[in-house]
């Protein structure tokens, strides 16, 4: 396997607000960005609708203005994991990062990269991740990833996950859903907006389902649940991904 590419759209549309609910208790554990560019060696960058701090790892702030002066976060914990038959699956919070998030153009262009080696297995699999932000009144933000392997083995059935708990605004009022046309996975609350992502080829299978399940544990054995709703009516705190 080499040079292997996927990207991520993530996209924000405009609902509508309402009075906030209270939900279960979650907290990110970081204070929102406080600028832009390189911050700690994560990317941050803002337009008219977003303000998004991207790390190496993962993610867990992405704010989006759903009404005018109002903002929300989107998010509660993004992460990328990788699975093959010999390793089992492993979170991109598991992976070394050997170069902090540089940027190529300022507050538009960074790139990161990470390393997950198994000498053992005489394994080496490098992932660059690449965030690309536009200025001005844009709702969505791409991310790239170029997964290649530095390795002297050859790395067979190699699977790659976008995983994302979604929390829109707080935890709860949720629900998770599967677009088989766009192949695009969804989260709605109807009180304030939707927010989803895509990749550049179609996925192989597709994840909805309780939030902490669908973080922690659907990728874990290399196969996502292929679930098209959570919850099947109703709204939850709930999470989605794509293999």
């Amino acid at each position: 396997m080499k040079g292997v590419r996927r990207w991520l759209w993530v996209v924000g549309a405009l609902a509508w607000l309402v009075t906030l609910t209270s939900g279960q208790e979650k907290h990110s554990p970081y204070a929102p960005p406080s600028g832009r560019g390189i911050e700690e060696g994560n990317f941050v960058a803002r337009n008219d609708f977003l303000n998004i701090r991207v790390d190496p790892k993962g993610s867990i702030f992405w704010e989006f203005q759903f009404a005018t002066g109002e903002w929300g976060d989107a998010v509660f914990s993004e992460h990328f994991p990788v699975w093959i038959p010999q390793w089992g699956g492993v979170s991109s919070f598991d992976i070394e990062v050997i170069q902090p998030f540089q940027e190529l153009q300022p507050d538009r262009l960074a790139e990161a990269k990470l390393r997950y080696q198994r000498t053992d297995l005489n394994q080496e699999l490098q992932i660059l991740r690449r965030v690309q932000f536009e200025p001005g009144a844009v709702r969505q933000f791409r991310i790239t990833y170029i997964l290649t392997n530095t390795g002297s083995a050859t790395i067979g059935d190699l699977r790659f996950f976008q995983i994302i708990d979604f929390d829109i605004v707080n935890p709860g009022g949720d629900y998770a859903w599967y677009n088989p046309n766009s192949d695009t996975v969804f989260m709605n609350d109807d009180r304030y907006f939707r927010i989803g992502f895509f990749g550049s080829r179609r996925s192989a299978r597709h994840s909805t389902g309780y939030w902490s399940f669908v973080l922690y544990d659907d990728w874990k054995d290399g196969e996502l649940n292929n679930q098209d709703r959570h919850p099947s009516t109703g709204t939850t705190d709930a999470g989605v991904g794509l293999q």
